[in-house]
């Protein structure tokens, strides 16, 4: 392999990295940001996206989450140090292997249609809600978005079961 090309492939890992810390960043912040807003008992409106509980949870192993998710709290840029810690990691663990297989999420599964061409999200699902500004950077790997409104009062989430869906890849 020529020199050309493997600074090419160093480059697009070194991308691939940036954007899962990027990813680890932003979920961590929508965690927080919902424990204020779920801890403050204030009554608000909010926006919602329906994330597949098993998928994140395999997505958070795979990645690191919970080793990396305090470091990068307040990622802005990342020194080279740094990269090389992330880089070991996820050549170490086969992270982008893992990541392709794991594929992307479908969260299809969690509406019910009816005949009458209303759909609604089957409250038995395995799913979790995440903050629609705090996963902007997951949309790509949804294939079927589903994005929700509803009511937080006294520490609870009320969901308005109309649904928008929005066709990913």
């Amino acid at each position: 392999m020529s020199i050309i090309n493997k600074r090419f492939l160093a480059k697009e890992f070194d991308e691939f990295i940036y954007l899962h810390i990027k990813r680890i960043n932003e979920l961590y912040k929508g965690e927080i940001i919902l424990d204020n807003i779920l801890n403050s008992k204030m009554e608000i409106k909010q926006k919602f996206v329906v994330f597949d509980k098993r998928w994140i949870d395999d997505w958070k192993s795979i990645v690191g989450y919970e080793i990396f998710r305090e470091k990068y709290k307040n990622f802005t840029s990342i020194n080279k140090n740094e990269i090389n810690e992330v880089r070991d990691f996820f050549i170490k663990f086969n992270v982008k292997q893992k990541l392709e297989k794991l594929g992307t999420m479908d969260t299809s599964d969690f509406l019910i249609k009816y005949p009458d061409k209303y759909k609604f999200i089957n409250e038995k699902s395995d799913f979790i809600l995440v903050l629609a500004q705090q996963c902007t950077l997951f949309l790509q790997t949804i294939k079927v978005c589903i994005t929700i409104n509803s009511q937080i009062l006294n520490g609870k989430i009320f969901i308005d079961n109309s649904q928008k869906i929005k066709k990913g890849k």
